[in-house]
């Protein structure tokens, strides 16, 4: 359980490392190269779709392949998204970037990796220990995404590539790192990804719940990392 549990921790920090960086950069990095700031707004905004909708696809995909294998690809999905942000010339190629929902835009528990990775914590920790163990992984997380807002503050505008070339290696070693987990973070459950929502009671609980989070990221969403940062940027010349 310990080893599990280290691992995802690991993943949960790199990967927030570069979520941190990333929100702060994305904006400038698409301005520097060239995109006007509704394609830059269009991006952005396509990335938070995006990893909304693609953690349907990843549950699909885990219950059928497994969480390790679900993890694995949204690491490659991070991957390309850095290989895409620093390579990509083309406007439209660099608006593509935000589809794979690991643009990291938003905050650090939004993507496709959040419902599969949250459910993997739950299962290596033991019942007298979840809450705690959440706790270190919110802690974790938290942490490195900090970290990586304070590297950006490093950057210019003769490396940004660099920076995104790191967030694909970022991506790579997230998704090597289900490799070395357990069947431990596996469901032994067998049924269909969202067999619970044919009972009405569930059915109700959970409308009600994504209705007040629709309400809340609907706020949110104008105040996201990436937002924030590329308006400091425009309104001060940060």
């Amino acid at each position: 359980m310990r080893s599990d549990w280290a691992l995802l921790l690991v993943a949960r920090g790199l990967r927030a490392f570069g979520f941190g960086f990333a929100a702060v950069l994305v904006g400038l990095h698409l301005e520097h190269a060239g995109l006007s700031p509704v394609l830059i707004g269009l991006t952005v905004g396509l990335g938070l779709a995006s990893a909304s909708l693609t953690g349907l696809g990843a549950v699909v995909f885990a219950v059928r392949f497994g969480r390790r294998a679900a993890l694995a690809v949204t690491g490659l999905l991070m991957a390309v998204t850095g290989l895409d942000l620093a390579l990509a010339t083309q406007p439209s190629l660099l608006v593509l970037a935000g589809v794979t929902g690991m643009l990291g835009a938003g905050n650090l528990d939004l993507g496709p990796f959040a419902p599969i990775e949250q459910t993997a914590v739950a299962e290596v920790a033991t019942p007298q220990q979840r809450n705690l163990a959440f706790g270190r992984y919110a802690l974790i997380g938290g942490l490195f995404n900090a970290g990586g807002g304070l590297a950006a503050g490093f950057a210019s505008s003769a490396n940004l590539r660099v920076f995104f070339l790191l967030y694909a290696a970022l991506g790579v070693a997230t998704a090597v790192i289900p490799a070395f987990i357990s069947r431990r973070a596996e469901s032994d459950v067998r049924a269909p990804a969202f067999g619970a929502l044919r009972r009405r009671e569930t059915t109700r609980v959970l409308a009600g719940l994504a209705a007040l989070f629709a309400l809340d990221s609907f706020a949110g969403g104008f105040v996201v990392n990436a937002v924030i940062s590329y308006w400091l940027h425009v309104r001060f010349g940060a």
